[in-house]
């Protein structure tokens, strides 16, 4: 509970996760950017 899945140092604009391979439940996501952090909520149901 409470692991970290992914990190990455993102240059682009745009970038894509594939999370095909996780099972669903509930995620919760922190992208961190020059003007702060936002959290979201990520439900995958499968």
């Amino acid at each position: 509970l409470g692991e970290q899945l992914y990190s990455s140092r993102i240059n682009s604009g745009k970038s894509e996760i594939d999370l095909s391979n996780q099972p669903g439940g509930i995620y919760f996501i922190t992208l961190k950017t020059e003007q702060g952090t936002i959290n979201k909520k990520l439900i995958i149901n499968r």
